[in-house]
């Protein structure tokens, strides 16, 4: 073999190694590139859970103003109503977690008559999920409302003292809201 061959047979080899070497790049880009852009299920059922619980919780906080609104207009002279309610955050719901705990005694004696007596405690959390139609939920132990920070009404009737008294007083047995943090107001004639 001449010096020509061998130089020829060892760029064949470098093209090789280096066409390997590309193909393992291009692989590894196109699955980075998948995982990324593409969403998975998993990320979808859990932006769907999430715009169900946001519809949710709109969907309460609606309810009550509803609700507030319905028994305001019954009180004599109010005529209609409108009302909004302010929170401070919005609806939590705690999970259910399996709980461990394992603790651990451990006692030593030395040569010289000395003993020790340690404690190591173990406590391990893990929230309980049921699974639905193969999508995974959390199961909720409790659904905490949020604190209501003040509520707004305005009224036809809300003019007269006595009928914005009512109001009131309505709203701080309905909501638990103290009365300085509920403002009525009368509607204007347009």
């Amino acid at each position: 073999m001449n010096f020509l061959e061998k130089i020829k047979n060892g760029e064949q080899k470098k093209i090789i190694e280096n066409s390997v070497i590309f193909l393992l790049l291009f692989i590894i880009i196109i699955i980075v590139m998948n995982t990324l852009l593409v969403p998975n299920e998993e990320s979808a059922t859990v932006s769907t859970q999430t715009n169900l619980q946001i519809k949710s919780e709109n969907n309460t906080y609606n309810d009550l103003e509803q609700k507030l609104q319905k028994i305001l207009s019954l009180i004599n002279g109010t005529g209609r109503v409108d009302v909004m309610i302010s929170y401070l955050n919005g609806i939590e719901q705690v999970p259910m977690y399996d709980e461990k705990i394992s603790t651990t005694v451990t006692e030593e004696s030395d040569k010289e008559g000395g003993k020790r007596k340690t404690q190591q405690t173990n406590n391990e959390h893990n929230i309980i999920f049921e699974e639905k139609n193969s999508t995974k939920s959390a199961v909720i132990k409790q659904t905490v409302m949020p604190e209501i920070i003040g509520v707004v009404v305005v009224a036809d009737g809300a003019g007269d003292l006595k009928v914005k008294e009512n109001i009131i007083k309505a709203v701080e047995a309905t909501v638990n809201v103290p009365s300085h943090r509920i403002q009525v107001f009368a509607r204007t004639n347009t």
